[in-house]
């Protein structure tokens, strides 16, 4: 049979045995509903054809490889997946993180100091950069990362690349394959994903059968963070109304209702360009300063909604300055002033508080670079959260700290290109006591 229609025709029993790594070929029938002999019978097409190993009923890690590349406002990143959806480990990842570096560092990242510092680190099994200010930089980067994925592709029997997924900030027609608006990357506005590719790579690809596939960035991060909770055998997995917050340059959500969320056109998820009451009053006036350092306006063209008062009101920064903070830089912010923790902490409460008043979520995941600062925010939020008088939003709804932070979007990029290339749904329901 042919390789991608089994894999199409057979999506529930390896994500069964991506999720449930102990599980025995009894279970699996009595989840699919099958009899015994058809269990077998699918269990020995996959083996021959090499894409799970039958006997220890695991997912062949040499069938296939995924690649996740995300744009941020702030930060590119990108990982290497395995066909089970984990994450190349720091030993795994090691040679191709170097070149990789060596690659990105010839087109223009030479003096990249985030880029330095991961290559630095052996325990990131993963590569980020600053996201590249101009279009022509930022394609010649990208085209970098092709040539290796070409390289290990055609010399490397281990890499057997099916699909590249580019998550990108802003709002994506996955329709169309158009970023429609990019906010602060603007020069990415209107751009399809073949204008992200040069035709070389385009022809390479098309020949080889790597399909690539452009999502966004908070959709991509709440795919990762749905696959995530299986993987880590999460009591989260029978949730079903999800929202994930990324906050990266800015505030964006991803939505899981039984299935990921993307709205008409793709613009669903744009909870940082809400309007919100001025809640400035919480902190105290000599606490606000640099004020001729900030923007009038968001990029969204208002000067109202979260995202401007959050960059504005807690942390005086314009975008690009906020763009520039990593995870650490804005939990040491909030660390030092109570009152910008607080500011902040409300800013999110009344977020979540229409979130859920409006959607009855039931786990939302903080994720991006909110990682470091929750525990500094946990009781701010809750602390709004009880001021509704809706109590279902309290009571039912859970908040979760992502453990993947920035990797989020690329890796799920990954797996939505993987979902793409076998016609999938993007919805995971897996439920075995």
């Amino acid at each position: 049979m042919d390789t991608k229609k089994l894999i199409t025709q057979n999506s529930d029993l390896l994500n069964l045995l991506r999720f449930y790594k102990q599980i025995n070929k009894p279970e699996i029938a009595n989840y699919l509903n099958l009899s015994m002999p058809t269990i077998y019978k699918i269990l020995d097409e996959l083996n021959d054809s090499k894409i799970i190993n039958k006997e220890d009923l695991s997912i062949s890690k040499s069938y296939g490889t995924l690649c996740g590349i995300s744009i941020g406002s702030s930060l590119c990143k990108i990982v290497l997946l395995d066909m089970d959806f984990s994450l190349f480990s720091e030993t795994k990842f090691a040679p191709y993180k170097e070149t990789l570096y060596n690659k990105l560092s010839d087109c223009g990242l030479k003096n990249d100091e985030l880029l330095i510092k991961c290559f630095g680190n052996t325990k990131k099994n993963y590569i980020y950069f600053k996201t590249p200010s101009q279009f022509a930089t930022l394609k010649a980067v990208l085209d970098s990362v092709f040539d290796c994925i070409k390289l290990w592709h055609t010399h490397e029997k281990s890499l057997n690349f099916l699909s590249i997924g580019i998550s990108c900030t802003g709002v994506i027609n996955e329709q169309t394959h158009t970023i429609l608006n990019a906010h602060i990357r603007d020069y990415l506005n209107e751009t399809t994903l073949t204008g992200l590719l040069f035709p070389d790579k385009q022809a390479y690809f098309k020949e080889n059968e790597i399909d690539i596939y452009l999502v966004q960035n908070a959709n991509a991060a709440m795919i990762a963070e749905k696959i995530n909770l299986y993987q880590t055998n999460s009591k989260y997995i029978i949730n079903k109304n999800i929202m994930s917050l990324y906050l990266g340059g800015g505030i964006g959500a991803g939505l899981y209702f039984e299935k990921i969320y993307s709205g008409t056109c793709g613009y669903s998820g744009e909870i940082g360009h809400i309007q919100v009451p001025d809640l400035c009053e919480l902190i105290t006036p000599n606490n606000i300063n640099n004020t001729d350092k900030i923007d009038l306006k968001c990029t969204c063209g208002g000067k109202n909604c979260y995202e401007h008062r959050i960059r504005t009101d807690v942390f005086q920064a314009s975008h690009e300055k906020f763009c520039d903070l990593s995870s650490q830089e804005i939990a040491d912010i909030l660390e030092k002033s109570t009152e910008k923790a607080s500011l902040f902490g409300s800013y999110l409460g009344h977020m979540i508080n229409t979130s859920t008043n409006l959607l009855n979520l039931d786990l939302i995941i903080f994720t991006g670079k909110f990682y470091k600062s929750m525990n500094i925010l946990f009781n701010h939020i809750t602390k709004v959260q009880d001021e509704n008088h809706l109590k279902f939003s309290r009571n039912a709804c859970t908040l979760l700290v992502s453990q993947l932070g920035p990797k989020a979007p690329a890796i799920g990029a990954a797996i939505y290109s993987y979902h793409m290339k076998y016609n999938l749904n993007l919805s995971w329901e897996y439920y075995i006591q």
